[in-house]
Formats: C-alpha cells, structure tokens, sequence
C-alpha cells in the first residue's frame, strides 16, 4: 500500500513539476519581453529603462566633443552640437560593421588604386572588406556575393577615396 501511495506522490510531483515549468517558459517564449524586461516585470518594478540622465548626457556629448566627433555651437544662450566630418566617418564604419550584408542574385568586385600618401587608408579599407566578409584576390582586389551598403559608397566620399575605387556589381547565374 505504502509503495502505490508512493508512486502516486512521484506523479503528481512530477505533473506539477512539469506543468510549472510549461507555465514559465511560455510565459518567457511568449513575451516580448527580454529576460531581465520580464523578470522586472515579475518584481513589479518599472519596465522600461529611466530617461538618461542629464548630467550623463552632457559627458558623453563632451568626451564625443572631445575626440573630435561634435562642434559644439552656442546661439542665443542655446547649446547645439553639429557632428563633424570626423564624426560622420565614425558613424559610417559604425553603420557598415552593424549592418548585416544583403545576399542577393549579384556579386560585388571592388578595385581599388590608391595612392601611396594614402596608405593607412588603403590598410583601413582592406581591413573593413575583410571584416564585411570580402574576399581578397589581390591586394586590391576584392569579391563577395554581397550587395554593399549604400553607407560604404557614403563612406567613400566622406574620406575623398571614392574617385581611387572602382565598384562593379552583376547578376550571378
């Protein structure tokens, strides 16, 4: 008799154990919530992140100013920051290394001739196909079954190097 009311326990223990766990991962798979979103939720604290405070704000704005990527302008007791062009080249690699590569029917060859007073930017742009899963065939001759960003031509014109490369992009059969 012991060993029945044993077996019973096990399984509704188990049924319990298991119609908990369905419960919570629902409720985890189901939300649109991240895991720390939902476990806030759970703690009845705020959802969403506070605003950025102020002070915050004006320090990053600073260090930014700082590095050379804002102006900071005053007009009329107003403070305003304008990027720079510093600035806009930092955006742009940031946007091209964030971006995911479009696959498509075509490919894309970049060549490239520039000059040797332009040599770290010859190396930085090696290093950035590289990094956006280009293929080296030569030096300066690179291939990929991507269709580039139009941040990367963006890029190109923001550093003066876009009359050095040449793009050719065509259908892959």
């Amino acid at each position: 008799m012991k060993k029945l009311k044993k077996s019973k326990i096990k399984k509704i223990i188990a049924k319990t154990i298991k119609s908990v766990t369905n419960e919570i991962l629902g409720m985890y798979y189901a939300s649109p919530l991240t895991f720390s979103e939902s476990r806030r939720q759970m703690y009845g604290l705020p959802i969403h992140p506070k605003e950025i405070p102020r002070k915050q704000l004006y320090k990053t704005a600073e260090r930014m100013r700082q590095q050379g990527w804002l102006d900071k302008k005053k007009i009329e007791d107003k403070i305003y920051y304008e990027i720079t062009r510093k600035g806009k080249i930092k955006y742009l690699i940031f946007k091209i290394r964030t971006s995911r590569n479009q696959r498509g029917n075509q490919a894309t060859i970049i060549i490239f001739d520039i000059p040797e007073e332009k040599r770290t930017y010859r190396n930085f742009l090696r290093r950035l196909l590289k990094q956006m899963k280009f293929t080296m065939i030569q030096k300066s001759v690179f291939i990929a079954p991507d269709v580039l960003p139009q941040e990367f031509y963006d890029l190109l014109k923001e550093m003066k190097l876009i009359q050095y490369v040449k793009v050719i992009e065509g259908g892959i059969r």
